[in-house]
């Protein structure tokens, strides 16, 4: 498969440097607006520049990695579905449901490979926590909190768009079914024109709930996950890499064993890759189904806090 990245802002830079230590070879050219930018990675890194899609004379297996900003992501995806691309595309896939779920109709009905680029699903810790599940046995709670310091330049969206929907995807996940409601309340401290902080609880069917905190207004990150479960729980620090295993005797005995859990350590972004290009269609449809699932929760979540009010789904 041949592999050309669209963009080279923060997270294109990233992927061109996962390429050129991992897959030069696969590595077929850039696509940017600034011609000047182009001259530079051609003479530094001997990579091929584009200025559109339209330029590029394409193999029968190629693929476009777009790393363009997120409100651009639906223009550049429905171009490069039109002229028959698979479409690795940062995360999210679109702004808005809609947007992601006409260009998964479009792959679909092209038989043509999407993912959404959520690496965190490939994170070594949150791989570790979801091997583990089955250890503790009938799953009763999430709980998440991910918070962070304001950044130092003024996001285009609020923190459910930049941070919970990470952890709506991994929630999916782990449960692998859609909640039956949500509720949320938001915050706006700092940012002009959206939250800076949002909790949400979903539940389920099965009465399995989950309490997701994503916020900028910490002074320090925190990336935890707990995962309570009628046998035990698990704990996870994604920022340290740590996870442990607690198990508990029958009748609620108080804690018998505590395991530290095995991390393996590698680059989810060289993991994301590779696992986009071993998938076959059907893989990749799974995935981009789950990511656009993830989006129709945000946006249940966000109109949850905004009115105030318990939402079914």
């Amino acid at each position: 498969m041949d592999f050309y990245i669209v963009g080279l802002g923060n997270m294109g830079q990233k992927y061109l440097k996962c390429f050129l230590n991992n897959y030069k070879d696969l590595l077929k050219g850039v696509v940017v607006r600034r011609q000047e930018q182009g001259e530079e990675i051609k003479t530094k890194y001997n990579v091929p520049y584009f200025t559109s899609l339209e330029d590029i004379d394409k193999s029968d297996n190629s693929a476009v990695i777009i790393s363009t900003p997120s409100e651009t992501h639906f223009e550049f995806g429905r171009k490069a579905l039109e002229l028959d691309f698979h479409c690795l595309i940062e995360k999210p896939i679109c702004p808005d449901f809609g947007s992601a779920k006409f260009l998964l109709e479009e792959a679909q009905k092209r038989r043509l490979k999407l993912m959404g680029g959520h690496t965190e699903r490939l994170n070594p810790t949150f791989m570790t926590l979801r091997g583990a599940l089955s250890q503790i046995g009938e799953l009763y709670q999430l709980k998440v909190e991910r918070s962070s310091p304001y950044p130092p330049h003024t996001p285009k969206v609020g923190v459910a768009r930049d941070l919970l929907i990470h952890d709506l995807d991994l929630m999916i996940k782990i449960k692998g079914q859609t909640p039956k409601w949500v509720y949320a309340s938001k915050q706006q401290k700092n940012h002009p024109n959206g939250e800076d902080g949002i909790s949400a609880l979903y539940q389920w069917e099965d009465k399995f709930e989950a309490n997701l905190t994503s916020n900028w207004l910490s002074s320090t990150k925190t990336r935890d996950y707990q995962v309570i479960g009628s046998q035990g729980q698990i704990k996870a620090d994604f920022l340290e890499q740590k996870a442990s295993l607690f198990l508990v005797g029958p009748h609620f005995e108080q804690e018998r064993i505590q395991q530290d859990l095995e991390i393996s350590q590698q680059d989810a972004l060289t993991v994301l890759i590779q696992s986009f290009l071993k998938s076959d269609f059907k893989d990749t449809e799974k995935w981009a189904e789950e990511n656009v699932l993830a989006l129709a929760l945000l946006e249940k979540t966000l109109l949850s806090a905004e009115l105030g009010e318990k939402l079914g789904l």
